[in-house]
């Protein structure tokens, strides 16, 4: 617990240096039960110290995208992990189901070339005799379910010389193992059960647009959807079946969680807006019915301070008896004329638009339509900043690693800071 509130402290005195701590939206972490505590600290802090921000944990907090699906993933691997025996290459469970025993030998297989450099270099052999580019297998880590589905996929690429290699070799226990027709179908169906969690994964991991939170909502609609697609195909006794509704499972109870900011910054998506947001899967019509109300409420909000900002703009140029010159500024003076002196008509404006076209982007778009829509521009800028996958900032994190080599283990705390910073925004 002590660490917990230390790592809060941390947080916030970080915050608090950088003249942030009243302005925060979002904080985007995974799964950890620290992270829960370090929130609920924050909450605390902020109730007795910026008591008008709001800041808590059901509103501020966003499970990490990425993580949520590996949650799911490892529901429908944990019963895939059945360890074959290095010395005799017999199975260690006696699981009947062909998709567990297909995938389990085919991960010791994997795993068996990888690490004899013997077999390395017949599979190499193997390659240049059928023509082939010569690729060796993935092997999975537990903690990285991706790995799992990379092995797979890489395992069906080079089936046929994998398959040569051990009848070449001559290990009458190998050969044994070697996947049949009926195996390689099964590990087929698996890569397409975990295809879309995949993708999903690629999504939250990228840099860029694509981590913006308005990804959550869709992802999370796409994967489940999958998902009980996938359900129609297996027996409910297999291994698989119940595998996903694990996930599924897994997947809802963090769908569940989601931020109504979450909601605010998808209506703020000129692609998606408020119609996917009603069409989404599972939520309540009084979800959805909230969510619009605190959008609005969050509209007039930022109506006000631009309002406020107007007018002490105004009031000092008038003092100073000038005025803001520049093509821009004359747009944005007509564009907030006292016609639409409530927002109302910029409000209703956006929601008549047409959708956007798929692959817009809405950092372009909003910086595209600022005078066009003055305020919802401004909600934009903040809410479409929150993250859906804290992958950029572990990234950083571990790219630390290549700045404090060994020849320069010396460098200061300041030093490191300030070299990373410009490495991520230049």
């Amino acid at each position: 617990m002590k660490k917990v509130f230390k790592l809060s402290v941390t947080f916030i005195d970080v915050l608090e240096d950088f003249g942030i701590a009243d302005r925060l939206l979002g904080v985007t972490a995974d799964n950890a039960s620290n992270n829960s505590t370090m929130m609920a600290h924050m909450e605390e802090y902020y109730k007795e110290k910026y008591p008008d921000a709001g800041f808590s944990v059901t509103w501020n907090q966003v499970e990490c995208m990425a993580h949520v699906l590996n949650l799911g993933a490892q529901q429908i691997l944990k019963e895939f992990k059945q360890p074959v025996d290095k010395d005799t290459y017999e199975a260690g469970s006696d699981s009947s189901d062909d998709m567990v025993t297909a995938v389990s030998r085919l991960s010791f297989l994997c795993r068996k070339i990888r690490l004899a450099p013997k077999l390395r270099r017949l599979l190499e052999k193997v390659c240049k005799e059928k023509d082939v580019k010569y690729l060796v297998p993935i092997i999975d880590v537990v903690t990285r379910w991706n790995s799992t589905y990379d092995m797979l996929v890489r395992a069906v690429e080079i089936k046929d010389v994998m398959s040569d290699t051990f009848y070449q070799h001559k290990d009458r226990n190998l050969i044994n193992l070697v996947l049949t027709e009926a195996d390689w179908n099964c590990v087929s169906q698996l890569i397409d059960v975990l295809a879309p969690l995949k993708e999903g994964t690629l999504l939250a991991s990228q840099n860029g647009e694509s981590l913006m939170v308005t990804s959550m909502i869709p992802i999370y609609d796409y994967c489940t959807e999958m998902l009980k697609e996938s359900l129609k195909i297996f027996d409910e006794n297999d291994d698989i079946y119940i595998g996903i509704e694990s996930a599924i499972e897994k997947l809802n109870h963090y769908y569940d969680k989601v931020s109504p900011m979450v909601g605010i910054a998808l209506i703020l998506d000129p692609t998606l807006k408020k119609d996917f947001l009603k069409n989404s899967l599972g939520w309540q019509v009084e979800w959805v019915d909230s969510v619009m109300d605190q959008f609005t409420s969050s509209f007039r909000f930022y109506h006000e301070k631009l309002q406020a900002f107007a007018s002490s703009a105004s009031a000092a140029s008038v003092s100073t008896g000038t005025s803001p010159r520049g093509f821009g500024n004359y747009v944005k003076k007509r564009r907030t004329s006292d016609g639409d002196a409530d927002g109302v008509e910029e409000f209703v404006r956006y929601f008549n638009a047409p959708l956007a076209e798929m692959g817009t982007n809405a950092l372009l778009f909003w910086k595209t339509n600022q005078f066009h829509y003055p305020i919802l521009s401004a909600m934009a800028k903040d809410y479409l900043t929150v993250q859906a996958s804290s992958v950029s900032s572990e990234r950083a994190f571990s790219s630390g690693t290549d700045l404090v080599a060994a020849d320069r283990c010396s460098l200061g705390g300041d030093t490191i800071e300030m070299t990373q910073f410009l490495k991520y925004v230049l």
